[in-house]
């Protein structure tokens, strides 16, 4: 029920809120290694917001995304709680 209501989000709203939604689900789906839509929330972060991720990285609760256009975050990275990340 919680993936209908993220996917959901993802079509209806826009702005800094779908970029941390698609994020999130970067790591859920890499996590749960589910390549198929791993694939499909990067490439949607990469095409709405040319915003990249490795699924590898690490990023805490609370990211915040003033301006999510332009960010990469690379498989090491590591982001605590509570980071704000500027383009």
């Amino acid at each position: 029920a919680n993936i209908f209501r993220i996917l959901l989000i993802l079509f209806v709203t826009r702005g800094n809120w779908k970029a941390l939604v698609l994020i999130r689900l970067v790591q859920l789906f890499h996590l749960r290694n589910r390549p198929f839509l791993l694939r499909w929330a990067s490439t949607a972060l990469r095409r709405e917001f040319g915003c990249f991720m490795q699924p590898g990285a690490e990023i805490g609760p609370g990211l915040r995304l003033p301006h999510p256009n332009g960010i990469v975050i690379g498989s090491g990275a590591r982001i605590g709680a509570r980071c704000m990340l500027y383009h």
